[in-house]
């Protein structure tokens, strides 16, 4: 492990410490893991990664249903409303749109 220096601000320091204790570890643990938390969910996580969990849960979940690959969107309008999956659809289809640009330019 690499050491190093963090300043805290005096509430930060008084609020880890009653939290480390409540869980019985440390400090420098407690901030290890908000760090390793933050890199994983900040979208460092590089794409073979990404990848390679995104595969390894294929099949591990059951619906119920049997037409989920064909009207997907039926029951996201479902759960999220009609609107939402409208937006959500718009959202990829530009950042498709922007990507495939890109690609053409580069």
């Amino acid at each position: 492990m690499i050491r190093t220096q963090v300043r805290l601000r005096e509430t930060q320091y008084r609020a880890l410490k009653e939290l480390a204790a409540r869980r019985h570890t440390s400090v420098a643990e407690l901030i290890r893991q908000a760090v390793d938390w933050l890199l994983e969910t900040s979208g460092t996580v590089p794409p073979e990664e990404r990848y390679r969990r995104a595969l390894s849960i294929i099949g591990a979940f059951r619906s119920g249903q049997s037409d989920i690959s064909t009207h997907h969107d039926e029951y996201l309008d479902e759960v999220y409303g009609r609107e939402a999956v409208r937006r959500r659809g718009d959202e990829a289809t530009r950042q498709w749109g922007n990507e495939a640009a890109r690609q053409r330019e580069g």
